[in-house]
């Protein structure tokens, strides 16, 4: 059906009582609501924290955040990794230690449509579209590389853990803007994409970041 706003007046229906499936005109609804709350210059931060102040050169304990950005690549951990080490740091106390907790550990969302499809680990901490089953410590193990080729000294594994109130934030690498990934979403219909960006808005305007909390920011803004 096609409607004229202005005049209420039907322009074009073929089938139009005939209910379907909304399928990937979902995500414009998810792609909305993320544009109105994030606006269109957000960027989701991955960011790297220090227990301490690190104005010495040296850390007791750092610390690798996801924020829930969809297009993590090795090369932005490199960024990241070059940031921290323009900000002095050095040396690093201890294992390297990875934070995923911005969003929940349901890590898979299977798609039904006209085949079945797996969509990819949904992580706050993913990798290349979440393809690794474990996203969070292959994040880890990727940028605790990175930091030794920039020269920084730290341990040889990586850990979970939680950053808290009073540490310290020494860089940050930010997503493309939100109008990109919006855009990366919907023109080609990205599923991943668009669970991911779902998930992102429960964490941050919702009460978690799960699904269910994505939906409910969704519904709000929807109405």
């Amino acid at each position: 059906m096609v409607l004229d706003p202005a005049t209420d007046k039907v322009l074009f229906a073929r089938k139009a009582r005939r209910t379907r499936i909304l399928a990937s005109n979902t995500k414009l609804f998810t792609t909305a609501t993320a544009l109105s709350r994030f606006g269109p210059d957000g960027r989701l931060q991955t960011t790297a924290w220090s227990v301490d102040d690190v104005s010495d050169g040296i850390s007791q304990g750092l610390y690798l955040r996801g924020g829930g950005d969809p297009t993590l690549i090795t090369s932005g951990l490199n960024r990241l990794a070059d940031r921290v080490r323009a900000a002095g740091l050095v040396s690093v106390q201890g294992p390297l230690r990875y934070d995923d907790s911005f969003l929940d550990r349901q890590t898979e969302m299977p798609q039904t449509g006209i085949i079945r499809e797996r969509v990819g680990t949904l992580s706050a901490l993913t990798i290349d579209s979440g393809s690794p089953s474990e996203p969070a410590r292959t994040a880890a193990l990727r940028f605790l590389n990175a930091l030794r080729r920039e020269g920084v000294s730290i341990g040889n594994s990586v850990t979970p853990g939680l950053v808290v109130p009073g540490f310290v934030r020494v860089a940050d690498f930010g997503s493309p803007t939100m109008a990109g990934l919006i855009e990366d979403t919907n023109v080609p219909s990205n599923n991943f994409l668009a669970e991911m960006l779902l998930k992102d808005v429960g964490g941050e305007f919702g009460d978690g970041g799960s699904t269910a909390a994505g939906i409910a920011v969704v519904r709000e803004f929807a109405s």
